[in-house]
């Protein structure tokens, strides 16, 4: 797996696929995935119920840090927080995102369930760190954040389509909190 993915980050051409096909994988590192001027790069399941992946450190699970992207496009992947809580983790983190497709994402707190407690919890589904111009996002599932479900640092054009998100609960003398922001968008 971090063979594909090197040789994704090593593609002179701008354009690559990241397939990750049907099954689990457990990731217990920062992937990091760079290039100059990709178009057209994907990240690709084969859907939300066949591609699992298991985020098992606390650190960003995807770092995308293309210096300009366009028709970049995430899809059809099912991400579960598992072992740690992600106190400093995002499941992806893009540089910049211009016409690109964030499609049929699914991120999820593992273990000990929804409601017990913070146990594997994670700061947020995606932090763009730049602009996001004329991007979609669509059929997004985040349940278990602990800050932004998505942080936005401008951008026009954004187009959000059946976002569903919902916080970490934190116990307080047995009472229960929702900690997490759905969007985040200054200005």
């Amino acid at each position: 797996f971090k063979a594909t993915i090197n040789s994704l980050t090593s593609t002179t051409t701008g354009t690559g696929v990241l397939y990750i096909p049907g099954g689990q994988y457990v990731i217990s590192d920062t992937l990091f995935i760079t290039g100059p001027y990709p178009a057209y790069t994907k990240i690709e399941g084969d859907g939300a119920g066949a591609t699992f992946i298991y985020w098992t450190h606390d650190g960003d699970l995807f770092d995308i840090g293309f210096n300009f992207s366009t028709h970049f496009s995430i899809r059809d992947l099912k991400i579960e927080s598992r072992t740690v809580t992600k106190t400093n983790g995002y499941a992806f983190v893009l540089a910049k995102a211009e016409q690109s497709y964030i499609q049929r994402i699914s991120v999820s707190q593992g273990g000990g369930g929804y409601g017990s407690n913070t146990v594997n919890a994670f700061k947020g589904g995606f932090l763009m760190k730049g602009p996001a111009n004329s991007c979609l996002f669509e059929d997004i599932q985040l349940w278990g954040i602990l800050e932004f479900g998505i942080k936005f640092n401008g951008g026009v054009v954004v187009r959000i389509n059946r976002l569903r998100f919902l916080g970490a609960y934190v116990g307080l003398s047995g009472v229960k909190l929702n900690t997490g922001v759905g969007l985040h968008m200054p200005g």
